[in-house]
């Protein structure tokens, strides 16, 4: 079946939007309308409970949202960009079609970062959050690619960061399963032509799915929409599959669905993800993302209770904005320069020494490791939960829980090393 023949996209299309470049004296609620939002008490969603304070769910006022959530989110170095090896690395900025920088009634900023992807020819396109890229968004893009290649199209996937909620429900408590660095990095190593950010802000909630789906035409040329069966954009979620495929064929590209990815009954997806990671099911965890879950960041040095007991820990600072597993004792792996190192890491607030303060800490125990690692940045894959986190009675019996934990590590890796 060839794919439909672009319509020309008329200027003006509707969507409500204030004027480009105006001020912007609201954020949208979720589920809102054009409009401007009513005054009045708000109801906000609690975060879901869990054995310690610091959830899956993130933390109140330690998340990236808050009255903070319409600016534009810092990226890394590279992330407006990443081409797979393939492909020149660089910057090609195809002006918009016009003198007036495009038809489409869109926010400048997403045409601007739009544009940078300019894929060089029509496109198949993609687009989602894709936080931690578990094997359902690596089903989603992995066919994305291969229908793109079968049509001789350049497939481009779109990421959006910040997570829409700290939009549509400003300071609920968001975290992230992974950095935006380490989700980008993921998202190219599965082959797409073209990986790029769309920042989500006050202004694209806003947006129709019409004048979404045709700033997406203007800007990467997007033949062919691919999306999983939920797949939804637009203001309010307007542009369901069948508005989407109604608006294909007025305006000349395609809509398809990648089958969902389902295991044993269930979609592999998010929330399924989150939940075993709120249980430190870390197997299934695992399982879902198709690697062990990772946490990344710089040793700092902390207390030295953990030296002073004949176990030097080292203390990593993760960012607040990343989901912790549950808290407990984990069996983990450290990577540290190059090396994976067996470890046993304590994920929690240290109930042993509440005098010391409620601060989550995530310290790791290096097995037959002696050399200096403050400031050194290393990653921890959770590999298996060993126990809750206990509050002991003394020191004696802390150090004795202690070496039972390191024991139990070295048996769980040698049973995994025999397969």
């Amino acid at each position: 079946m060839p794919l439909p023949e672009p319509a020309p996209l008329a200027a003006g299309l509707p969507g409500g939007l204030l004027p480009l470049g105006g001020p912007r004296p609201f954020q949208p609620a979720a589920g809102g309308g054009r409009g401007p939002r009513r005054r009045g008490r708000v109801r906000r969603r609690r975060p879901r409970r869990g054995p310690g304070p610091r959830r899956c769910s993130g933390r109140p006022g330690r998340g990236p949202g808050g009255d903070s959530s319409h600016r534009r989110h810092p990226l890394p170095a590279g992330a407006w960009l990443l081409r797979t090896a393939h492909c020149s690395r660089g910057v090609s900025a195809r002006p918009a079609p016009g003198s007036g920088g495009g038809a489409v009634n869109a926010p400048a900023l997403a045409r601007e970062e739009l544009l940078r992807l300019d894929p060089g020819r029509e496109s198949a396109v993609t687009i989602g959050k894709f936080d931690g890229v578990h094997r359902g968004h690596q089903h989603l893009v992995s066919w994305t690619v291969a229908r793109a290649r079968e049509l001789g199209l350049a497939s481009v996937v779109i990421t959006l960061h910040p997570n829409p909620l700290t939009v549509l429900r400003p300071g609920m408590p968001i975290t992230y399963l992974c950095s935006l660095e380490e989700r980008l990095e993921m998202l190219r190593s599965l082959g797409p032509d073209w990986v790029g950010v769309l920042t989500f802000t006050s202004e694209l909630a806003l947006l129709s799915a019409r004048d979404f789906v045709a700033l997406l035409q203007e800007t990467v040329r997007m033949r062919l929409l691919v999306g999983g069966p939920d797949m939804a954009l637009g203001r309010d979620r307007e542009g369901t599959l069948a508005v989407l495929s109604q608006l294909g064929r007025e305006m000349g590209f395609r809509v398809e669905t990648a089958p969902m990815l389902v295991e044993e009954g269930q979609k592999v997806g998010s929330s399924a993800l989150r939940q075993a990671l709120a249980e430190g099911d870390m197997e299934e965890v695992a399982r879902l993302l198709g690697r062990p879950y990772r946490l990344r960041g710089p040793v700092v040095r902390g207390a030295g209770r953990g030296r002073d007991l004949g176990f030097p820990t080292a203390n990593v600072a993760v960012a607040p904005d990343l989901a912790l597993p549950a808290y407990g004792v984990y069996v983990t792996m450290a990577h540290v320069g190059g090396a994976a190192l067996p470890s046993c890491t304590n994920v929690g607030v240290r109930p042993t020494f509440a005098d010391e303060g409620p601060a989550v800490t995530v310290e790791a125990y290096i097995l037959d490791y002696e050399g200096d690692l403050y400031g050194q940045v290393i990653g921890l894959e959770f590999l298996h939960r060993l126990r809750d986190e206990l509050k002991f009675s003394s020191v004696a019996e802390l150090v004795a829980a202690m070496h039972r934990d390191i024991e139990h590590t070295r048996q769980y890796l040698a049973r995994a090393a025999q397969g």
